[in-house]
């Protein structure tokens, strides 16, 4: 991540086309404020044996450690949440403000 911002977007979507299942996605800023993607993968489900999975993944190439210093943004799915919490203790996590708009919206 030399060259990046020590923020990391993590989310999951659909896929809808001829590939089935859910993509899992991080992505960075780099220094220019651009979109940096970090890793991906497809997995069947979006639950946390394949974030916890992934996230494993990521702390051992970005050597992460405890994620001192660094602010992962995400939806806030519950399995996430708990995968972060659980090994990376020291990183700061806060949800995405679009999801909060949409939760607003929502319920408004």
């Amino acid at each position: 991540m030399r060259g990046c911002k020590r923020v990391i977007g993590l989310d999951g979507c659909f896929l809808k086309g001829q590939c089935k299942g859910e993509l899992l996605t991080a992505i960075g800023r780099d220094g220019n404020n651009q979109v940096y993607p970090i890793a991906w993968v497809v997995v069947d489900v979006e639950n946390k044996d394949n974030w916890e999975w992934f996230i494993n993944l990521l702390m051992k190439d970005l050597g992460l450690e405890l994620g001192e210093g660094l602010t992962v943004i995400s939806d806030q799915h519950k399995g996430l949440v708990e995968v972060v919490k659980e090994n990376l203790p020291l990183v700061e996590h806060r949800q995405c403000a679009i999801h909060v708009y949409e939760v607003v919206e929502c319920c408004s």
